[in-house]
């Protein structure tokens, strides 16, 4: 399953795939025609910004420029339910870039992708696999079957070897080129939690 998800994304597929908070719908950030057709898929503004999702803190500080508190949060919580907005470097598509230049990144803590992640050699797009306005899907059932029609491959979470439980809650998206920063989309991790983050003393 990992061999034909890697393959699909490399050949430019639109893959649906388990987080660990809910599913995802995505392709490799270069594939331009994938790009613009999860953006159809899905029903989005050709002007949304999508996060991308890494396979490790060091690959995503090729694609974002990382200060010390993006690099705090990073190493804290990653791998994990916190999507990151940092000011995006050359190679993150200007498609998927926010009209500030920034772009949200995010190490997810399901091993099973993050192979997938580390095999295809480049983040992946990946926004919630439902139509816009529509509720993240939790569960494979829950997947609008329309959208499961559109895709090229969809990856089940319960035939997936190795997946960690999904938490079912999206992840928590804070703007770090603000200041001070922004939590922009409440989550998996609590506001509390940050705040506390940037007051313990560096180690």
């Amino acid at each position: 399953m990992i061999k034909e998800a890697v393959n699909r994304f490399k050949t430019g597929g639109v893959v649906i795939f388990p987080t660990d908070t809910v599913y995802g719908i995505g392709c490799t950030i270069s594939k331009k025609r994938a790009v613009r057709k999860i953006y159809k898929i899905r029903r989005d503004k050709p002007t949304k910004p999508q996060l991308i999702l890494v396979s490790s803190i060091n690959q995503a500080f090729k694609y974002g420029f990382f200060d010390e508190l993006a690099k705090k949060f990073a190493k804290m919580f990653w791998p994990g339910p916190l999507t990151v907005v940092v000011r995006a470097r050359a190679k993150v598509p200007k498609s998927i870039r926010s009209q500030g230049e920034t772009v949200g990144i995010r190490m997810p803590n399901q091993p099973p992708l993050l192979e997938i992640i580390r095999q295809v050699g480049e983040p992946i797009l990946a926004p919630s696999a439902n139509f816009h306005g529509k509720k993240a899907p939790a569960s494979f059932t829950k997947i609008d079957k329309k959208l499961l029609a559109l895709v090229d491959y969809a990856i089940n979470f319960r035939r997936l070897p190795g997946g960690f439980e999904m938490s079912k809650e999206p992840s928590t998206v804070v703007d770090l080129t603000k200041q001070p920063y922004q939590v922009i989309r409440p989550g998996a991790i609590a506001s509390e939690k940050l705040k506390k983050a940037v007051e313990e003393p560096r180690k």
